[in-house]
């Protein structure tokens, strides 16, 4: 049986859009508007990656 589900193909991966999907945004730039200082520490975003994957999110929009 084939899978007929709607996607998008993300790399070697497949996103399905038959429900909805979390997204989270990490700003890593220096002029972002969170002003989080991110950039500056690698383990810090790291970090903030997996607490947003633990909240739920399906994918993570790096912005650098």
């Amino acid at each position: 049986m084939f899978d007929v589900r709607p996607y998008l193909r993300c790399g070697k991966r497949q996103l399905y859009l038959d429900s909805p999907q979390v997204m989270g945004v990490l700003n890593l730039t220096t002029d972002s508007f969170s002003a989080d200082g991110l950039a500056a520490d690698p383990a810090r975003a790291i970090d903030a990656v997996h607490e947003m994957e633990a909240a739920g999110a399906d994918l993570i929009d790096i912005g650098a």
